[in-house]
């Protein structure tokens, strides 16, 4: 994880150095710093910065890097596939040979669609004269752009949004394709290449309602060659493949006994999961989203932020330096078990639950009995992290400690006064946040950014806690399950209006449009206390897997709630035993950290948030 930024400006435009700024990209990569400049006139200039978090290879690199043609790379990302990097080396180093050796335009934009895994880069063509930059195609890791006015300069490229510096436009560089500046011609032109598919695997098309912010760019006839390799599967079921279910989504009786677990009955996750068809299904995705989890906890050093500050290398280091952002829910159980496979097993796992100061409703008796002290009462007894997500997050914990005694299972209860929320919120993650606005995004914004951070209690017994801090750096996530799995209730919505086409066209749209909902914003609020998310479900071979998965093995909404919306992931946690998830349905996280009810619960996610603006 790195914090990068490039800014370009002329003598009549002075800009502040981002050194000057209160620096949020120094928060990203604390491990080292430096910034070079390029002259490629007597009027105008760029400065490079990098901000670096040390995470690949056994030497830190410095960034800005540049080689004997005086190529310049800023790199940001991981590489997860096997590109021929030796484990001991720098994926920086690699990327900026394979990019300066490349002899054609072709061969450079499809370096790009051969890479696996989360990426922003900024790079300058030394004998073009050409400024390249772009994210993933999941936009997993944040970019954005930034102007003083109609696109003209002083115009800045960076990680996060560096504020009063004459900068003073910022949006998300579209996750669409690679953009390049050429400056050997007079006016300031930027080029796009498009991926050649979008998410889904369909044909690439671009409107102008995509483009309509972004004054003078063209899009170029070449295209670069998507990393995902299957089409979305459109094809809806036909009445032969529902037959498994038949018996169950048709008869009432049946369906209740069959998911009565206090009966002791069998229940249809149980029936499916030893389907020989299911089963070899269920093991098929079990492999490829392993080797996604094992890619991503593997691939950094095995030492914790404490020892790394304290210079004690990553020798004898016996702390947690994996962490999972965990609600106890099904996406994030699924995931703790399957690290729990590729991590050493003297080293801990850290389960971080955020839960947001709220304020309890009191029974009809409570009311009576404190009528004449209501004050005292609400201020002593009706605040409370006993949120959705703790309870659930406490459950799962236990569980993972009966299936996996040998693991040291770290629960980190995380708790948020309304003070704290309130204090934070003004000093860093409004500036995080920015350039998205809604209150969905202050949410969401807000409880990633206290989960990374961290900070907490270390739950030792159902009584007993102390003083906690993860030192973790790395902290996988669950995003992205929901959009390929029909995780959502506006899943459900499409399909009891449009049936099973109206469910795949919704399904479609989720994963098209991911790179510009939250990925960037997400990246921003947890690298901002220099730790690094990565994103299991969005591996470019799982999304492959999925998409060429017929609609009804990954959701079938006949179904209740709880068992039909993420039916794949359901019966893998059936598979793994998991029995404490496998039917606890979806619930987004402003509403189980209730983050959404510790402030005015009258807002629409939709709505402009005033606490940020």
């Amino acid at each position: 994880m790195c914090g990068i930024n490039a800014i370009l400006s002329s003598k009549t435009e002075c800009i502040k150095s981002v050194n000057d700024e209160i620096d949020f990209l120094l928060r990203r990569g604390p491990d080292v710093y430096n910034s070079l400049s390029v002259a490629f006139s007597p009027d105008i200039k760029i400065v490079f910065s990098s901000f670096v978090l040390h995470m690949r290879g056994k030497e830190i690199i410095s960034q800005p890097i540049r080689d004997e043609n005086k190529n310049i790379l800023l790199w940001n990302g991981e590489i997860f596939n096997n590109l021929e990097i030796p484990p001991d080396d720098s994926d920086t180093v690699f990327i900026l040979k394979k990019l300066s050796c490349a002899k054609t335009k072709t061969e450079f934009i499809d370096t790009f669609g051969k890479l696996h895994g989360p990426w922003a880069f900024i790079y300058w063509q030394e004998n073009e004269k050409t400024l390249w930059f772009g994210r993933d195609i999941f936009g997993r890791r944040s970019l954005l752009w930034g102007w003083k006015n109609e696109m003209k300069l002083p115009f800045s490229i960076s990680s996060v949004a560096v504020l009063n510096n004459g900068i003073n436009c910022w949006e998300e560089i579209p996750a669409t394709g690679i953009y390049s500046i050429n400056f050997m011609e007079n006016e300031f032109k930027i080029s796009l290449h498009l991926w050649n598919k979008m998410p889904s695997g369909l044909i690439k098309s671009v409107g102008r309602n995509q483009l309509e912010s972004i004054l003078n760019l063209s899009v170029e006839s070449e295209s670069i060659h998507s990393p995902i390799n299957e089409i979305l599967n459109k094809i809806p079921p036909s009445e032969e493949n529902l037959k498994c279910f038949s018996e169950i989504h048709n008869d009432d009786r049946k369906r209740r006994d069959l998911i009565n677990e206090k009966n002791n009955t069998k229940d249809i996750l149980y029936v499916l999961c030893n389907n020989p068809l299911w089963r070899n299904i269920i093991k098929d995705f079990l492999e490829v989203l392993s080797k996604a989890v094992e890619q991503r906890v593997k691939n950094h050093p095995f030492v914790c932020g404490d020892c790394l500050k304290n210079s004690t290398g990553n020798q004898n280091c016996e702390h947690a330096s994996v962490a999972v952002l965990f609600s106890g829910g099904l996406d994030s159980t699924v995931l703790a078990v399957i690290a729990n496979r590729y991590i050493p097993e003297n080293v801990p796992i850290d389960l971080v639950n955020v839960a947001f100061e709220h304020e309890r409703k009191a029974n009809n008796r409570s009311k009576k009995n404190h009528k004449n002290d209501h004050q005292s009462s609400v201020n002593t007894n009706l605040y409370s992290f006993n949120t959705p997500d703790r309870i659930s997050g406490i459950t799962a914990w236990n569980e993972l400690k009966v299936l996996y005694p040998q693991r040291k299972w770290n629960f980190v209860e995380i708790n948020v006064t309304k003070d704290e929320l309130k204090n934070e919120r003004e000093r860093y993650i409004r500036h995080l946040i920015y350039p998205l606005s809604t209150v969905i995004d202050d949410s969401i914004g807000c409880a990633c950014w206290f989960a990374a951070r961290g900070r907490g209690l270390l739950k030792l017994s159902e009584t007993s806690s102390i003083f906690y801090t993860s030192p973790a750096r790395i902290i996988l996530v669950g995003m992205g399950a929901d959009e390929q799995l029909a995780g959502y209730s506006r899943h459900r919505n499409k399909f009891n209006l449009l049936n099973w086409n109206g469910l795949i066209e919704e399904i479609e749209m989720e994963i098209n449009r991911i790179s510009s909902r939250n990925l960037g914003r997400d990246d921003r609020v947890i690298a901002d206390h220099g730790k690094e998310s990565r994103i299991p479900f969005l591996d470019e071979n799982v999304v492959s897997f999925l998409n060429n998965l017929p609609i009804w093995f990954k959701a079938n909404l006949l179904l209740p709630r709880g068992i039909g919306e993420k039916l794949l992931l359901r019966l893998l946690a059936e598979y793994l035993g998991l029995n404490s998830v496998k039917h606890l349905p979806k619930r987004a996280i402003q509403f189980g950290s209730r983050i959404a009810h510790s402030e005015d619960n009258k807002e629409k996610g939709s709505d402009i948030c005033r606490r940020i603006k």
